[in-house]
């Protein structure tokens, strides 16, 4: 996967202000799983649309692969992942916010 400019200039913003951890809605990314960059590991959530999708992303500083991180449940709208690594020992939930009227069936979706 690589990162578009957009998503870049996050990355940088964020990296440079020191922000560890990133919640990050209507990521779009299509298969869930992981990436990594020199800046990131990013969680992603996935996603069976054209909109939504949550990610994750934990900053290098906090010294966590993809070996202490584990996706708990990912759906378009909420992505739970759970990091166990020294300097990070966290149950983080990324949440898309309904934005429209949806059917009650599909709010967890």
């Amino acid at each position: 996967m690589r990162i578009t400019a957009r998503p870049r200039s996050l990355h940088d913003a964020f990296h440079a202000k020191g922000i560890g951890i990133v919640g990050v809605q209507a990521a779009r990314i299509k298969a869930p799983g992981f990436f990594a960059d020199h800046q990131f590991l990013a969680v992603n959530g996935g996603t069976d649309s054209s909109s939504h999708g949550c990610q994750n992303w934990l900053g290098a500083d906090l010294e966590v692969s993809t070996a202490d991180t584990a996706v708990r449940h990912a759906s378009p709208r909420i992505l739970l992942a759970s990091a166990r690594a020294a300097r990070l020992w966290s149950d983080i939930c990324v949440a898309h916010a309904v934005s429209q009227m949806v059917p009650d069936d599909e709010l967890d979706a």
